[in-house]
């Protein structure tokens, strides 16, 4: 697999999304506001160790890679721009806007806090500290200061792995640290075939090494229909929870899903003008001027 799809520390903080999804009032999110007390990811594998996984489950991954563009298309792929919406009820709760330069890590993130202040940042994933230097965080126009920056540095580099995740996991069974096994078939009510998966990780891979999820691989297309996933920390009893993958569609070298529903919850994930280029403007990330 490419080294420019490859992040830093691979299947990190999921979860940040899913609080929003089960009862977070708008716009909130379970990371702490002023980004503190996030804890330092570990160092990882440095590529996929196929001796953990079945060969069968291995063979499925590779022809998902495949079919959403394989090597070819993410090392077209050098500009990914989206908008990561969550909607209750139809209605936007939260809204965060994308701008990945993936050959040099480079990275813009805009949206609006809490407290109804809009704020545009500047960092880079490839190194991510959140005390490296030409890193720089605005609020309402104002440039914060390295102390204050680095607050919000780190809740804003979850978002990257959390959003980012949502729309690229199928494409990263095969990345260092993941195990993956093969569970079986199940065919759904409309009579499709899906071949399911499931991806854990090594000890130590990201933040949250104990999540497990089940992939549903549909069979003809090659592409995930479903998910289902048990986070790090979660109950023994808790069920699983579910989300459907759906609009596969082509957007430049790649293809790529944009809506996320899940049964009997009022919520929606839409991954809003989405787009990939092969060309990176280096007017997206100019700072602001007053």
């Amino acid at each position: 697999m490419n080294k420019f799809f490859r992040t830093a520390h691979q299947a990190m903080i999921l979860g940040l999304a899913l609080p929003i999804l089960s009862g977070c009032s708008a716009g909130e999110s379970s990371a702490p506001e002023d980004g503190k007390n996030q804890p330092e990811p570990v160092e990882e594998a440095s590529r996929f160790d196929p001796s953990l996984s079945d060969p069968k489950a291995i063979e499925i991954a590779r022809a998902t890679y495949e079919s959403m563009g394989g090597e070819e298309g993410f090392e077209k792929a050098a500009l990914i721009t989206f908008r990561f919406v969550v909607e209750k009820d139809g209605i936007p709760s939260s809204d965060y806007e994308h701008v990945w330069d993936r050959k040099t890590g480079r990275y813009r993130l805009s949206g609006t806090q809490k407290d109804g202040k809009g704020f545009i940042a500047f960092f880079n994933v490839n190194d991510f500290s959140a005390g490296k230097p030409d890193q720089d965080v605005y609020i309402s126009g104002r440039r914060l200061d390295d102390f204050e920056s680095a607050n919000h540095l780190n809740w804003m580099y979850g978002r990257f792995i959390n959003d980012t995740y949502w729309i690229l996991m199928p494409a990263k069974l095969l990345d260092p640290g993941v195990i993956l096994k093969y569970e079986g078939e199940s065919t759904d009510s409309n009579g499709q075939t899906h071949d399911i998966i499931l991806a854990s990780f090594q000890e130590g891979t990201g933040l949250t090494w104990q999540d497990r999820y089940w992939v549903y691989i549909n069979r003809e297309t090659h592409l995930m229909d479903r998910w289902e996933y048990i986070l790090m920390g979660s109950p023994e009893d808790e069920p699983r929870g579910v989300a459907t993958w759906t609009e596969w569609t082509q957007h430049g070298a790649l293809v790529l899903s944009t809506v996320r529903d899940f049964p009997d919850k009022p919520f929606r994930i839409r991954i809003a003008d989405l787009q990939v280029s092969e060309t990176v403007s280096e007017d997206l990330f100019k700072r602001p001027t007053k």
